[in-house]
C-alpha cells in the first residue's frame, strides 16, 4: 500500500508522506493536531501553517522515496530534492490555498494507513 501523496509544482511532481517524524513536529509547532487543523483554516495563520506542513510533507516525503524507492525503474536520476521554503512562497497564490489545504489534508489521512503486516503464529 502507497502512503505517498503525489503533487505537481511548476513542472515536476513531488512525494508528499506525513510520517511519525512530521506528526512530532506539527505537534510542536502547533501544540495538538487540533491546533493544528485550525492553524490551516484560521485566516491570520492559514498561510504560514499551510507552507510549514506543505515544507515539511514535501521534506518527509522526499527523503522516504529516497531511502525506499531508490531501485524502482522510474526513479528520477538524483532522486527527490525538495523546493526550498521561498520557493513555495513565490510559487503559491492565494487561490491556490484551499486546493493546497485538502491536498494536504488527504495526505495525512492516506498515510496514517498501517502497512505492517504480521503474525502471531509462533514457530
Amino acid at each position: 500500500m502507497d502512503r505517498t501523496t503525489w503533487i505537481t509544482i511548476g513542472s515536476e511532481t513531488y512525494p508528499l508522506l506525513c510520517t511519525i517524524g512530521a506528526l512530532d513536529r506539527i505537534n510542536a509547532r502547533f501544540g495538538s493536531m487540533e491546533g493544528w487543523a485550525k492553524a490551516i483554516v484560521a485566516p491570520e495563520t492559514m498561510y504560514s501553517a499551510t507552507l510549514d506542513t506543505l515544507e515539511l510533507f514535501l521534506a518527509q516525503g522526499c527523503a522516504h522515496e529516497n531511502y525506499f524507492s531508490n531501485t524502482l525503474p522510474n526513479f528520477p536520476a538524483g532522486g527527490y530534492k525538495p523546493l526550498p521554503r521561498e520557493a513555495l512562497e513565490s510559487y503559491y497564490t492565494v487561490e491556490d490555498f484551499p486546493e493546497l489545504s485538502r491536498t494536504l489534508g488527504e495526505c495525512f489521512r492516506k498515510s496514517q494507513k498501517n502497512e505492517i503486516e504480521g503474525s502471531s503464529k509462533k514457530k
